[in-house]
């Protein structure tokens, strides 16, 4: 790719009964500053009227997905991306005008493979929900710190096209080739989360790069979806999120990575706690050792060598642009 050539994005969003937020977020798409665009909608057996809702919205793709699974939906509607970039965007979460144009400027540098805004509230769109994930140096084993900041003014000039080691999946432009060569998201993860941090530690071991570019999007904060306002909701995301941490830990890592394993754990039980007692560890553990045998296994058929993910690691610390 190179500045004289028109990129095509491909904005693939999924959903199930979310017609009002699929809408907002197609259409802050369309508002885009950035023209080179398709628009992808993954339905996922609505039964709320979204695709009515969407049909006056002009070369709108639409594929049915009959998973509820989010891993499943994000595979389906690259399946049929014909771009050279896909910007995977969550159903509640929406762009600002720029953020596709400044986010395809960092692929001229072929070795960028995966580009995110800064994810700011869209309830307030000043709070920093995730900036990406960085591992810091601890006691030499490499400690994985998840980046916010609060009170961050939208309208501010960013100085930081920024290295990091992961960023979320809510909001995620990556190269269609890299995608197809790491075969999609991983199906075989539990629900509710991680898919984003484990595409983004592959697409190191294949040897390209993350960036967060000097732009914003905007996502629903989980606090304020109504469907995890359940107790009961809440500790089974919990649960399976800590499982599907240590899982990619042992699929992706190298030796050395891998000593932050049980301090990722442990750092997670300790903040869920409040939420999930002394049983969600358990369960996540339980989780866990079920599905052990799967991402062995996986790790045994590792693209790269374990000494790329090491050397990978060590570089990536806190600052580094």
């Amino acid at each position: 790719m190179n500045r004289g050539t028109k990129i095509v994005v491909s904005v693939v969003v999924s959903a199930f009964n979310r017609k009002d937020l699929v809408l907002r977020a197609l259409q802050s798409a369309q508002q885009s500053t950035y023209s080179s665009t398709e628009l992808i909608y993954v339905d996922q057996g609505s039964e709320d009227g979204t695709i009515e809702a969407l049909k006056d919205i002009p070369g709108l793709r639409v594929v049915s997905c009959e998973s509820r699974s989010a891993t499943m939906s994000r595979n389906a509607g690259a399946s049929v991306a014909k771009g050279d970039i896909i910007l995977f965007l969550d159903s509640d979460a929406e762009l600002f005008p720029d953020t596709i144009e400044r986010a395809v400027e960092m692929f001229i540098d072929a070795q960028v493979g995966i580009v995110g805004p800064v994810i700011l509230s869209s309830e307030d769109r000043k709070t920093v929900l995730t900036r990406g994930v960085v591992f810091v140096p601890l006691l030499f084993v490499p400690i994985e710190v998840r980046l916010t900041t609060i009170n961050h003014d939208p309208t501010m000039e960013f100085h930081s096209n920024t290295t990091v080691f992961a960023i979320t999946e809510a909001c995620m432009f990556m190269r269609k080739s890299l995608f197809d060569n790491l075969g999609g998201f991983d199906t075989d993860l539990l629900p509710y989360g991680e898919e984003g941090f484990d595409i983004c530690w592959r697409c190191w071991k294949y040897g390209h790069s993350v960036r967060v570019v000097d732009t914003v999007a905007f996502h629903r904060p989980t606090s304020v979806n109504p469907r995890l306002q359940s107790t009961n909701v809440v500790k089974e995301r919990l649960t399976y999120y800590l499982a599907n941490t240590v899982l990619v830990y042992v699929k992706d890592s190298d030796a050395t990575a891998i000593l932050n394993m049980p301090i990722a754990f442990i750092k997670s039980s300790i903040v869920n706690y409040r939420y999930t007692g002394v049983l969600g560890p358990l369960k996540s553990l339980a989780l866990f050792c079920s599905n052990l045998e799967v991402f062995t296994r996986k790790r045994s058929q590792a693209i790269s060598s374990p000494q790329r993910s090491s050397r990978m690691i060590r570089h990536l610390v806190m600052n580094e642009k």
